[in-house]
């Protein structure tokens, strides 16, 4: 946890501020999370003959940064402290504090703590709602001493209560910018003496001194605010004394716009009229006979001819559909022509911009490469035939796709459609009733127009979906061919985006003029594999097809790292999985993104808490073993055979 080493230094510190100052008072504030397994944090504040109310290295601990345990965490807020230099000319370095101590005051006086924090991400995750418990058993009678959550205008007295339940969010401070000056908003705070009871009052500075407020605030026990402070941010203009707080069109307090003309050119008498005369703009314009602005900066004349709507001096027009249009008469000129320009007629733009096409123009732009890897897998026991492909480059945006059409293949001149598949977002189906045969899937857009459908043979192989992201993958493979498993046939439909695959003691690059170089030859089953890409997009899908691993196969793990595959059931939790006779050999398990390690009472922790097929894992066996035999806990079934893995950001 983030206090770590520093904690018994505090701890000392604080007794030794008890056994000096005689007026010592201290109160500890406890972060309690409503599960208990997760752990929480604590602050503490107080009072001391000797103590400074500003930064005191020592006096006032810095809150160290998180570990690697997910935690509440909270702490003091003193932004302004950052800077200062105290008495022993140590400077303040971080706005965050375990502890915070001032000296003794008298009740009158207010003192203020801002806290700040954030809930771990697991309370974040689900109940949102942590506890800060506390208990005022020293503090003089003659101190308030009140608790302010958010906007809530009563606090909460501390003495009568012990705890308080606070939403995650109001952990977090806020921040705005006003007048260039960034304003710091905490959610909680603890008031001590003055108004701690009634609480603070939000004032408004006051430049002008008109009684009106701008939007610069602070905040202060009501009735001892400082000069120039008032109760209320309504100046429209803290730079212009105006009482009334009514401003024209030109800036003028109660001006009435006046000094305005009809093209709203200001007199250059006022501020928005010189700023008006400085950019060119001439003042002077006026209504002639017809209505019109004239003269002035308008460069208009009076008294133009009258238009078609009847308007004087307008601008409306026949258009080429004999229509009145422009000017007043809100219609746009030639808006009556279809695509084709015929005058109310029908025409329409497809996607490809041609008029009255149905996008045969653009079918590459529409479809991309079309489906690929489709795959019939054979399940004789249920009678049924399920298909998988992967479309990588849909362009769903365009809404001109409609779904899929799955076809058999009847002899090598016909097909004979079985479904038709009305979704983009399905890349799988059961076709029941058969056991064998040749099935092709092709995608169609709103116009019928159809990809040359793509076809496989059905078989009994497996197959299994990866969906890589960009630079490092690590993965295994739970199906292969015992025929043919080599990188140059696993990788093919994606070897121009790898740029090498990585074993434990082994690896292989891929050169553009010599192909695949290194030791790595053959891809095995027992074995985790970096998959390193070079690509631009979010991710890319690729799948292989083969036969299912022994599920008993048996691992001869060494002491240290082990980078090997998983083959037990999927998606099962990381101390279900190991066997109960080797689990407490393992140090820590790690794949891409994230990692689980033994605690002696927590049991396992991290962010790995499932294990799944398709990925690779690095096993952390105890130095002390020379080696020991491994075969992953087969008491659950396998949850899917063709889950596709997704690498962990």
């Amino acid at each position: 946890m983030k206090k770590n080493n520093n904690i018994l230094f505090s701890l000392f510190c604080i007794s030794l501020f008890s056994i000096i100052n005689a007026d010592s008072w201290e109160l500890r504030i406890d972060a309690i999370n409503y599960d208990n397994l997760i752990p929480g944090d604590w602050i503490t504040l107080g009072m001391c003959d000797g103590c400074n109310d500003g930064f005191q290295f020592n006096e006032d601990e810095y809150d160290l940064p998180d570990g690697p345990i997910d935690y509440t965490d909270i702490q003091f807020m003193n932004l302004s402290w950052v800077g200062e230099i105290d008495s022993n000319d140590v400077e303040c370095t971080s706005p965050t504090f375990a502890s915070d101590y001032r000296s003794v005051h008298e009740p009158s006086d207010l003192l203020i703590w801002n806290i700040t924090g954030s809930c771990a991400d697991e309370i974040q995750n689900t109940t949102e709602m942590t506890q800060l418990s506390w208990a005022v058993d020293s503090l003089g009678q003659d101190y308030e001493i009140y608790m302010y959550i958010g906007d809530e205008s009563e606090g909460v007295n501390m003495r009568f209560e012990t705890s308080v339940s606070i939403n995650c969010g109001d952990l977090t401070p806020t921040y705005e910018q006003i007048d260039e000056e960034w304003i710091y908003n905490p959610n909680i705070k603890i008031l001590m003496g003055g108004c701690a009871n009634s609480g603070l009052t939000t004032f408004y500075w006051d430049e002008d001194g008109d009684g009106l407020g701008s939007d610069l605030y602070s905040q202060y026990c009501s009735g001892f605010e400082p000069g120039g402070w008032v109760d209320n941010n309504s100046d429209l203009d803290d730079a212009v004394y105006c009482e009334s707080n009514t401003f024209d069109s030109c800036w003028v307090c109660d001006g009435d716009d006046i000094l305005i003309d009809c093209n709203g050119i200001c007199s250059p008498d006022t501020s928005v009229g010189q700023e008006q005369e400085n950019d060119g703009l001439v003042y002077g314009a006026f209504v002639d006979d017809c209505g019109v602005c004239s003269g002035g900066g308008t460069d208009h004349e009076p008294n133009s001819d009258q238009d078609c709507n009847g308007d004087c001096f307008g601008v409306a027009y026949l258009d080429d559909c004999d229509t009145c249009s422009g000017g007043n008469t809100a219609h746009e000129g030639n808006s009556d022509q279809d695509c084709a320009g015929v005058c109310f007629g029908n025409g329409f733009y497809d996607y490809c911009g041609e008029c009255n096409g149905s996008n045969q123009s653009c079918l590459d732009l529409i479809f991309g490469g079309g489906p690929t890897d489709l795959y019939a897998q054979v399940n004789l026991d249920l009678g049924e035939i399920s298909l998988t492909w992967i479309y990588s480059d849909i362009n769903t945006t365009s809404e001109q796709i409609i779904g899929y059409k799955v076809y058999e293949q009847v002899d090598d001149q016909n097909l004979n459609l079985l479904s038709t598949i009305e979704s983009t977002e399905v890349f799988d189906y059961i076709i029941n009733g058969y056991t064998s045969g040749i099935f092709c899937l092709s995608v169609f857009d709103l116009y019928e127009n159809e990809t040359t459908p793509i076809c496989t043979e059905a078989s009994e192989f497996y197959n299994f979906n990866f969906e890589l992201n960009p630079d490092a993958n690590l993965i295994s493979f739970p199906y292969l061919s015992n025929e043919d498993a080599t990188i140059e046939t696993i990788f093919n439909s994606i070897e121009s985006y790898v740029d090498g695959i990585i074993t434990e003691g082994d690896a292989a690059s891929n050169d553009p003029v010599l192909g695949w170089v290194g030791g790595l030859m053959e891809i095995e089953r027992k074995r985790g594999y970096w998959v390193k890409l070079d690509i631009d997009e979010n991710s890319l899908n690729f799948s292989v097809s083969g036969i299912p691993t022994d599920s008993n196969t048996v691992y001869n793990l060494h002491d240290g790292a082990n980078l090997i595959s998983y083959v037990g059931p999927d998606s099962v939790l990381v101390g279900d999985a190991l066997p109960d006779n080797m689990e407490y050999l393992v140090e820590g398990i790690i794949t891409t993104g994230s990692a689980a390690y033994p605690n002696p009472t927590l049991g396992w922790v991290g962010s790995l808490e499932f294990l799944e097929l398709g990925r690779g894992y690095w096993l952390k066996i105890n130095p002390e073993v020379t080696s020991v035999d491994l075969v992953w806990n087969l008491d659950n079934l396998q949850s899917s055979n063709d889950k596709p893995f997704k690498k962990e950001t």
